[in-house]
């Protein structure tokens, strides 16, 4: 009869029965077992590596199953010519000749086995080459974004494994067909949906997928299903990064110097403006941040010698840009002082629609956005932000008139500026409007409530609920933690009401306009007060959550000190040189809904430094 024996997990001790014996010759167990024998084989220079031996005790043979490559990648075959052998041996036993030595196991090696009442029994020690009985998938995971996959192997012999595809982000949909599929080494794929050349695995046809063993015996087959993992009844449950990147001279990533300091997003695009020419506007997928070339924004009708600082999103996903006008003297002056808006009513493919042209002498500005002291000193269209649908129901439209130090409210109805422009300037000590100020509206009609950022070294992020007092605003106190307050910033914000909460992410710097950044979420709630910002943190990009373990469930993946952690003036790989150096001081910050209301992803640009991104979902941790 014919015994396999697999080796056990360490030797306990060595020792010689006559003379001096190698201590490959072999090794003692505490087993209680006195009758067993174990063989293993080892090639000469690779000592850590063993093999088990198929031992046939009837008929005398021990042979070494070598890996029939032992490479995961190469075919690499090991030398059976040059190989070690170390054994159990039952009690009082010992082989003659000894087991020491190097060994040509590919011819055969002989020795008898003597056992303690004398009797002798002769072995013939041969390797060979066996191929891997492994037939099954190690991992699966998609090529351009995040995603929750789990191989399950099967339960029982003759019973399906699963791939199974949780659905945590929203971004996972439109990437299915581009999975990556890693199977035991030198097993083969057998899929309708798999492309032997690309290496890609098309999930979205929830495939079958065979996985066959080099030994061609044994199968494996996996199904494909669909999971949607259980809902957190408020708030923000699973966290995970979608990408990030840090702009260089050696790679832009079409980021232009000084050039895009807004956002908006529209379907599965991530658009920045571009300052310098905003035909040129960057296009980004923006669950995994790649460049688009290949898609360009429309901008026909658009005055060539109009500058567009200015850019975001509405409620309902289209496009908006308001032309920077400034009736300022000097390098401040703009060839045109009306005031211009665009909306991309279908697409950035198509052209947009002008829904504001105005002079500041038109009625609807009287008195407005003038400034303190009778100052007509004007600049707008530095920042924008949309709060409702643009082209239909009520909107409004908040800028800044920074040099006169105002915040400037433009309400719509079904498209049409509706009424006179509104301007406020919330009485909080230290508060101020620069041109990067951004004002974030949280109704659609006065009296209006809205959050804003001086956009300065201050480090202020103000609160101003329903009413008509500016005495009403007040700063929310700065986090002491996972934030840097002291000597800090900040530049970008945006809110979004997700599951029952109040999202607020703030752009929070360090040392200087031009320093690291890093992205800061929260809870404030429905209804904030001073320490709410600090009270209802969920992460930051570069410390993860609570914890500040960015590999806890829940937790940031890819945070800390790299291009998903925050943006930095200098170039993480030490060697490279950064874009530009953030002259306009300018950043932003902007959250976009899935479809499906599953989730919401989050993007922080940094001028001439790069772009993060996250996904916050109902999911709880997996």
């Amino acid at each position: 009869m014919k015994l396999k024996h697999i080796i056990n997990g360490f030797w306990a001790f060595s020792f010689c029965l006559t003379g001096c014996v190698d201590p490959d010759d072999l090794v003692r167990t505490e087993s209680e077992i006195t009758d067993q024998l174990i063989i293993t084989g080892r090639f000469a220079g690779n000592e850590n590596t063993e093999y088990e031996t198929v031992i046939d005790r009837a008929n005398g043979t021990a042979v070494v199953q070598t890996p029939y490559y032992i490479s995961d990648t190469e075919p690499i075959q090991g030398d059976i010519t040059r190989m070690r052998l170390k054994a159990t041996l039952p009690v009082g036993a010992r082989f003659d000749p000894p087991l020491s030595g190097i060994h040509n196991l590919k011819e055969g090696f002989s020795s008898t086995l003597i056992e303690a009442d004398g009797s002798k029994k002769n072995y013939t020690f041969t390797a060979i080459y066996k191929k891997s009985e492994r037939a099954n998938i190690i991992k699966v995971e998609l090529a351009n974004v995040r995603a929750q996959i789990v191989v399950a192997d099967p339960v029982e012999e003759g019973k399906k494994g699963q791939i199974i595809i949780y659905k945590t982000s929203s971004s996972i949909d439109g990437e299915l067909q581009n999975a990556l599929i890693t199977i035991a080494p030198w097993a083969t794929i057998e899929s309708d949906a798999y492309d032997p050349v690309t290496k890609i695995l098309d999930l979205s046809v929830m495939p079958t997928v065979t996985i066959i063993a080099q030994d061609g015996v044994k199968k494996t087959v996996y199904e494909t299903v669909y999971k949607t993992p259980e809902f957190v009844e408020y708030g923000v449950g699973y966290v995970a990064g979608l990408f990030g990147f840090q702009t260089l001279k050696e790679n832009s990533h079409g980021f232009e110097v000084g050039a895009n300091r807004t956002m908006a997003v529209v379907d599965d695009y991530l658009i920045l403006s571009n300052s310098n020419n905003f035909v040129n506007m960057p296009v980004f997928n923006r669950y995994n941040g790649k460049l688009l070339d290949q898609v360009k924004v429309n901008v026909t009708g658009i005055p060539s010698n109009r500058i567009i600082r200015a850019i975001t999103s509405d409620d309902n996903g289209h496009m908006v840009a308001m032309a920077y006008v400034s009736t300022r003297t000097g390098s401040y002056a703009t060839p045109y002082t009306d005031v211009n808006v665009w909306v991309w009513k279908n697409g950035i493919e198509n052209t947009p629609t002008l829904i504001l042209d105005k002079p500041f002498s038109d009625p609807v500005f009287d008195q407005a956005p003038m400034g303190v002291n009778w100052n007509y000193n004007i600049d707008m269209g530095s920042s924008i932000h949309i709060t409702g649908d643009i082209t239909s129901g009520k909107a409004v439209l908040t800028t800044t008139s920074p040099f006169s130090y105002r915040m400037v409210f433009i309400s719509f109805v079904d498209g049409i500026m509706s009424g006179k422009a509104h301007v406020e300037f919330a009485n909080v000590s230290g508060a101020r409007v620069e041109d990067y100020t951004k004002i974030l509206t949280t109704n659609t009609e006065k009296p209006f409530s809205y959050i804003s950022t001086p956009a300065n070294e201050t480090n202020m992020v103000i609160c101003a609920p329903v009413g008509d007092s500016a005495d009403r605003a007040f700063a929310f106190t700065v986090p002491d933690s996972h934030y840097w307050g002291w000597q800090g910033f900040t530049k970008g914000i945006d809110y979004v009401d997700f599951n029952g909460a109040r999202l607020l992410a703030v752009q929070n710097g360090s040392g200087s306009f031009n320093g690291p950044q890093r992205l800061y979420v929260a809870d404030i709630t429905k209804n904030p007060n001073a320490n709410s910002m600090s009270n209802g943190f969920i992460f930051d990009s570069q410390q993860g959550n609570t914890i500040g373990n960015a590999d806890v469930p829940g937790g940031v993946p890819g945070s800390g000190y790299t291009a998903t952690g925050y943006t930095s003036p200098w170039a993480f790989d030490g060697v490279s040189s950064v874009l530009g150096e953030n002259i306009p001081c300018t950043g932003d910050v902007i959250f976009a809904k899935s479809q499906d209301g599953l989730a919401v992803q989050v993007y922080m640009l940094t001028t001439d430094h790069g772009l993060i991104a996250f996904e916050l979902t109902k999911f709880k941790g997996l």
